[in-house]
């Protein structure tokens, strides 16, 4: 009789999410830094920075069943059933992050072509964000401080159920089980 593989907890799912976090925080200021050096390049790179946070576990989910801090922390999303998930799933769990993705590029973009040539100084990406902010349109503006509720609605879905599922698992049928235990 084969039993059902344990649900991950959320200290270990919360953990691997910390090591995704710095992994597309460096992937986001190697980005950025290129980003900075001239509004070509920022034209060039914009939208895979903003996509980062929407195609790295969309794309590792999918062909791997799991993330680099997933792999880490000995984690992997499955279906329902316990099954391989695929293309679908995975992009239905990632649907929203890559919504606010969508819009924060839009806003990059947007702000990037207004942004005058000269202020592309090769200065890192966190001085070059602070011209684009007050450039970006109201609705990414709007967007950008909806999505700050995004994460803490997930902690607290996940907290409130036995198999620990968030938000995102429920949108794509999914759930995050232990292996190799």
């Amino acid at each position: 009789m084969e039993t059902s593989p344990q649900t991950a907890t959320f200290g270990l799912r919360l953990a691997a999410g910390v090591i995704d976090f710095v992994v597309m925080a460096v992937l986001v200021f190697l980005l950025g830094k290129v980003c900075s050096l001239s509004q070509q390049a920022s034209l060039l790179l914009v939208v895979p920075l903003a996509l980062v946070g929407f195609l790295y576990p969309f794309i590792t989910h999918a062909r791997y069943g799991r993330t680099i801090g997933k792999y880490f922390l000995r984690t992997k999303v499955v279906r329902l059933d316990g099954a391989r998930i695929g293309w679908n799933e995975s992009l239905r769990r990632s649907s929203v992050d890559g919504i606010f993705s969508l819009i924060w590029a839009s806003g990059l973009v947007y702000a990037t072509v207004h942004l005058t040539a000269d202020s592309f100084q090769g200065q890192g990406w966190g001085a070059l964000y602070k011209l684009l902010m007050p450039l970006f349109p109201a609705y990414v503006v709007t967007m950008l401080f909806v999505s700050q509720f995004w994460p803490w609605s997930e902690f607290v879905t996940m907290l409130l159920n036995r198999q620990r599922r968030a938000i995102h698992d429920f949108i794509g049928s999914t759930r995050v089980v232990r292996v190799g235990t």
